[in-house]
């Protein structure tokens, strides 16, 4: 099962650049002031729930038994989307009972939910790959994902993720993987289902994506100011865990008359 050791706030990995380029004030927030704790949703308890089941599976363990026992943690009151927890409920063995019956077998572990630790240059990275191992005789790294709706083909072509945990991999365990796969849980009420998508992962594609980690984490270091993508405050029904932090703080500065900075104050001064 995954290492739940906490991860090094000197090191970088795939969430906390994704958080970065999400918002540089949601960012500074959680990695650096430590104010935005991770908020858990029932969504990403059943992923997790999923994913337990789903390594017990491969450990040739009963897998259904094993997402009953981590489901029967959750707390149902958690935010939700879609789904609410009765649904959720029925969908996690129907999603593992089908995973066993017709793909359980195409899986060789190498690891499963093991912690990579490596440095690219100078800067500390780590990350926990679902699964490394073979893909239908193909040394692979696996993503197991959970989604409203299935994945458009080209998903898979322009991930990052699973590239620098093949990089990592390589680097680490001697292992190289030569595709990237997703499987992706796609819920639905009536008819979930499964879907495999599959692209090589070659020594250009994990270089690339080294380059490009690299120039992120090296921007994150030089930053000074960590402005608002405000285009990420509320994106459909979804608002930001930082939202409060930040509208607060700009609503006190222009409603407050007693602020140097309130619109109200540079109003008395303009008129006056």
């Amino acid at each position: 099962m995954s290492d739940k050791t906490p991860y090094n706030p000197e090191a970088f990995w795939f969430s906390k650049l994704n958080d970065y380029r999400t918002c540089p004030k949601l960012y500074e927030a959680k990695h650096i002031h430590g104010i935005v704790p991770e908020e858990k949703g029932l969504d990403s308890e059943f992923g997790s729930a999923l994913h337990y089941g789903i390594a017990e599976c491969l450990s040739g363990r009963d897998g259904v038994e094993g997402f009953q026992m981590y489901w029967s943690t959750v707390d149902k009151r958690l935010r939700k989307f879609k789904f609410g927890p009765d649904a959720l409920e029925k969908m996690g063995p129907i999603f593992i009972e089908r995973f066993a019956r017709l793909h359980a077998k195409h899986f060789k572990p190498f690891r499963i939910e093991e912690r990579i630790y490596t440095k690219f240059d100078q800067h500390l990275v780590e990350g926990t790959p679902d699964f490394l191992g073979e893909y239908k005789g193909v040394p692979s790294i696996v993503d197991f994902k959970t989604s409203s709706a299935k994945y458009a083909k080209e998903k898979i072509e322009c991930e990052e993720q699973l590239s620098a945990y093949g990089e990592m991999s390589a680097r680490e365990l001697g292992y190289t993987p030569e595709q990237r796969v997703y499987v992706v849980f796609v819920k639905d009420f009536n008819d979930p289902s499964i879907q495999i998508l599959k692209s090589e992962l070659t020594y250009v594609v994990r270089s690339s994506t080294l380059e490009n980690m690299k120039a992120t984490i090296e921007e994150i270091k030089a930053r000074k100011q960590y402005p608002m993508n405000t285009l990420s405050c509320v994106r459909g029904s979804i608002v930001c865990p930082n939202f409060a932090n930040c509208w607060r703080s700009n609503e006190q500065s222009v409603l407050d008359p007693n602020s140097t900075n309130s619109l109200r104050t540079g109003a008395k001064r303009r008129a006056g």
